[in-house]
């Protein structure tokens, strides 16, 4: 179990049972995921406690800081790492840090409904990140995206043929949008498109705050022969100011958490397939 002390750094307590679960046998790519994980939660690490924590050597979880590193996840401090964030914090950055292991749960369940040959859409998001470390392991996928970060993740796969649709971009969010990103999904014909929302209810479907993100994931939708909506447990029964899919629109949602009778009900009437 992790937790802060009265400083900045994180102290470790672990039980016979807990050191099981992370034995030596751990593939590097699930370590890595949880390294990630990790310091969402906490903003920072030592190496040190990463290797008491996943019992490795000091210079297996180096070379773990490096690749992540080089993935754009971390920034290498001397002995350990940070957030990016922690330079210079933003709101979606803030929203990489919360809800963590929701996210995971939903991005691994996500993951689930991908055939290796899959076109996907996948729209700017701190769910559809987690989902873009999900498809490193199913081969032969093409992916459509507006998100620089989920480039970034895919981009060195080579059984990955990737596209990174242009646009306005957007610095908070590492994504680009507009008219121009528009017009270039319009040119694309996808399997399942990905989506995030910022809320979703009985009467008003999924929706979302922003204007620009609520337009670019109708497209991918309305190009798609399947939409899925990813949202964590905080995101049921909260409105928001533009519509993104009604309920009829929506093929599945994936959640940690099964949504409350009403809103289920909504959905399983729509012909919605829950994924929680």
């Amino acid at each position: 179990m992790l937790r802060k002390d009265s400083g900045d750094h994180i102290s470790i307590k672990m039980t016979v049972r807990s050191f099981i679960c992370y034995d030596m046998r751990m593939k590097p790519k699930h370590r890595r995921s949880e390294i990630s994980d990790i310091l969402r939660q906490h903003g920072r690490v030592s190496v040190e406690l990463l290797a008491a924590r996943f019992d490795a050597s000091v210079e297996t979880i180096r070379r773990d800081l490096g690749v992540l590193s080089a993935a754009g996840k971390l920034q290498r401090t001397h002995g350990g790492a940070i957030l990016p964030a922690l330079i210079g914090e933003d709101t979606f950055q803030k929203r990489m840090r919360e809800n963590v292991s929701a996210k995971r749960i939903i991005a691994q369940k996500a993951s689930e409904l991908i055939s290796p040959g899959d076109t996907l859409f996948i729209d700017a998001g701190s769910t559809t990140l987690m989902l873009a470390e999900e498809l490193v392991h199913i081969d032969k996928l093409t992916v459509i995206t507006n998100s620089t970060q989920i480039a970034g993740i895919l981009g060195s796969q080579k059984s990955i043929q990737l596209f990174l649709i242009g646009g306005t971009y957007n610095p908070e969010s590492s994504a680009a949008y507009g008219q121009m990103a528009i017009e270039q999904l319009g040119r694309f014909h996808a399997d399942l498109a990905f989506v995030t929302i910022g809320g979703i209810d009985v009467a008003g479907g999924a929706m979302d705050f922003n204007l620009q993100e609520a337009e670019l994931a109708r497209v991918m939708i309305a190009r798609a022969g399947k939409a899925v909506v990813l949202a964590d447990a905080v995101k049921f029964n909260r409105t928001a100011t533009f519509e993104v899919a009604s309920h009829a629109e929506i093929d599945y949602f994936v959640s940690e958490k099964v949504p409350d009778s009403m809103l289920m009900n909504a959905m399983l009437k729509a012909g919605i397939s829950v994924v929680a």
